[in-house]
This record gives structure tokens, C-alpha cells and sequence, in this order.
């Protein structure tokens, strides 16, 4: 178990370990999960300006569990535009979201909040998605191909897509 404070992410980096956050980070680069890692705890991470992809890369064969108040803050701390998801979950890749937020995300394609890849997995039991939004289709959440997405509790809201776009919450 790592806990980890307020602090900067200065580049792209892997998780490999339970994540209990105690305060606010700003990520400059994606994290990459490795293996099957739990992020819990209070704080915010928000997008900082380097940080133009996805803010965290769920690959083939990574688990990521979402609980307690995490907020995934997809905002720049620059201001400057993102181009992805919060979380883009690859092919054989499974996220489960029991609590926390994921806000305020822009993805210029598809996936505002969650680009889900060919059989990649994204199980949203508790939380909210909101304030989300893409410039083609699934305004929260993009589904790809044979990828997963289970919804038996949480909240989607106040998400959308361009205009010509579908699927202002999912689309898959």
C-alpha cells in the first residue's frame, strides 16, 4: 500500500501497488496500471497540462478498483485542452468503480470519461460520472468493439456529445 499526498507527477508513470490517497495530485503524464491495483482514499487528481492522453491506462491483463472519494478531476490545470479519456481501459484490461467522481473530461474523439478498447471490462457500481464530454461519441462512456461496460449502480449525468455525435452518456 502506497499512500501518497499531495505531490506532482513530473512524467508517465506505472502503479503496481494499492494507491490510499491523502490529499489532492496533478498528473503530467499517464499512469499506467500494472497488475491489480485498489485506489482509495480522499483527494482529487486532476489533469495537468502534459498530461493529453488518457490520465490512466488500464492494459491487458491490469485490474483497477475504484472506491471511497477519489475524484478524477479531467480538467487541465493549465487550462490547455486534453485529447482522452480519465481512464482508457485496453483490450483484456477490467476497471471496477465502487465510489469516487469522474468529472469535467473532454475527449476530442470518442470517450469523454472512459474509452473502453475490444474486450476491455468497466463494471460501474457506485460514483458518479459528470460533466463529461466528447467531440464524437459517448459523452461519459465509449464502448468499442467487444468491449464491457456493466452499469448496476453509481450516476451518470450531465454529460455530451458534439453536435452529429451519439450517445451523450454511452454509446457502444
Amino acid at each position: 500500500l502506497a499512500l501518497l499526498p499531495a505531490t506532482a507527477w513530473a512524467e508517465d508513470t506505472t502503479w503496481s501497488t494499492d494507491i490510499k490517497l491523502d490529499g489532492d495530485m496533478v498528473l503530467t503524464g499517464t499512469v499506467t496500471i500494472s497488475g491489480a491495483v485498489t485506489l482509495s482514499g480522499n483527494g482529487t487528481i486532476t489533469r495537468g497540462s502534459g498530461c493529453t492522453d488518457a490520465m490512466i491506462l488500464v492494459p491487458s491483463g491490469a485490474k483497477l478498483t475504484i472506491e471511497g472519494s477519489v475524484t478524477l478531476d479531467g480538467t487541465p490545470s493549465s487550462g490547455t485542452a486534453s485529447n482522452a479519456a480519465a481512464i482508457q481501459v485496453d483490450e483484456g484490461g477490467t476497471v471496477i468503480m465502487n465510489g469516487g467522481t469522474i468529472s469535467s473530461c473532454r475527449a476530442d474523439d470518442d470517450g469523454g470519461a472512459v474509452f473502453i478498447k475490444q474486450s476491455g471490462t468497466f463494471e460501474l457500481n457506485g460514483g458518479v460520472i459528470q460533466n463529461c464530454s466528447a467531440g464524437a461519441n459517448g459523452g461519459a462512456v465509449n464502448i468499442y468493439q467487444d468491449g464491457r461496460f456493466t452499469m448496476t449502480g453509481g450516476t451518470i449525468k450531465s454529460c455530451d456529445v458534439d453536435l452529429g455525435g451519439l450517445g451523450k452518456a454511452i454509446y457502444g
